[in-house]
This record gives C-alpha cells, sequence and structure tokens, in this order.
C-alpha cells in the first residue's frame, strides 16, 4: 500500500536532481514492494494455517475432503482412479494395468494432472484391481501409481 509521508528530511538526500523543484512543505507519495514473505503472513487465505477462507472452519469442509484427510477409502465403484502417473505415460498404459482384472468400458487420461480414470463394467472387476494394488504397488513406465476407487460412479 502506498503510503503518504511529509518530507521532512530532505528529499535531496535520495535524489538530488528530483528535489530541487520540490517545496520542502510538500508530501511526497513513496511506495514500496513488499517481498513474498510479507505477502504470505499476510494473507487471509493462510493465516489460519489451513489454507482455507478465513470464513471456513475446518468443521466446513465437504465429506470428500473429510475423507482424504480421515485416510478413509472411497466407497466401491466401477470407476478406478489412478494418480501420480508419469507425464509421458497414455490410454494404453492405462488399459495394460487394468486389463487383467475385467472388461472395461472407458479410459480417461488428464495429462496435466497426471492422473487417469478406468470404468469397468462390473464393480467387482474395479473391486479386484483397488484391492490387488493396495498389497502390490502399481507402477506406470517404471514409476509408481496409486490405485483407489474414485468418487464417481461412471465416467
Amino acid at each position: 500500500q502506498p503510503q503518504i509521508i511529509s518530507s521532512q528530511p530532505s528529499p535531496s538526500l535520495c535524489c538530488p536532481s528530483f528535489a530541487q523543484g520540490i517545496n520542502s512543505a510538500t508530501p511526497l507519495l513513496y511506495t514500496y514492494k513488499r517481498g513474498s514473505e510479507e505477502l504470505m503472513s499476510s494473507s487471509p487465505m493462510l493465516a489460519n494455517g489451513t489454507g482455507l477462507s478465513p470464513h471456513q472452519s475446518p468443521s466446513e469442509l465437504t465429506d470428500a475432503k473429510k475423507a482424504k484427510l480421515d485416510g478413509t477409502a472411497n466407497p466401491a465403484s466401477r470407476v478406478v482412479h489412478i494418480r501420480s502417473m508419469p507425464g509421458e505415460a497414455g490410454e494404453t498404459d492405462v488399459v495394460q494395468l487394468g486389463m487383467s482384472f475385467g472388461k472395461m468400458t472407458n479410459v480417461l487420461v488428464l495429462k496435466q494432472k497426471n492422473q487417469a480414470f478406468l470404468e469397468f463394467q462390473d464393480e467387482a472387476s474395479a473391486v479386484a484391481m483397488v484391492a490387488y494394488f493396495q498389497t502390490n504397488p502399481a507402477q506406470v513406465r517404471l514409476k509408481p501409481v496409486f490405485v483407489q476407487f474414485s468418487n464417481h460412479k461412471e465416467l
């Protein structure tokens, strides 16, 4: 925020050529840049340490957010969510990951978010895939990925 400061100390100390035409009683307008640390510490979004809106308390989180914070899994679904995908992975990699668990009806890869969704024809196939990869870590292109049920019932 700009501050108006009386020019009691002579402005000629810092800017001699600029100060020649200024009356010593004229207030000067000074601005200053705020560093990222100062901006972050005064941000109302971060003031409560949660990154939430200042008007939102942790008790007002949506059920989906609560489930993620509690560590509880999503309910069983025909749709499997795969996260931490390598950027170079594609639909073929996702299909290969789920091929041995049953017939798939849809695949969605979100490359910018490093995520993928795989929809099976029946819920039992998705349950088998998630159960298997909970005990045997999944890999796509030699990088570990996380397999879980999606919040979506279908794609």
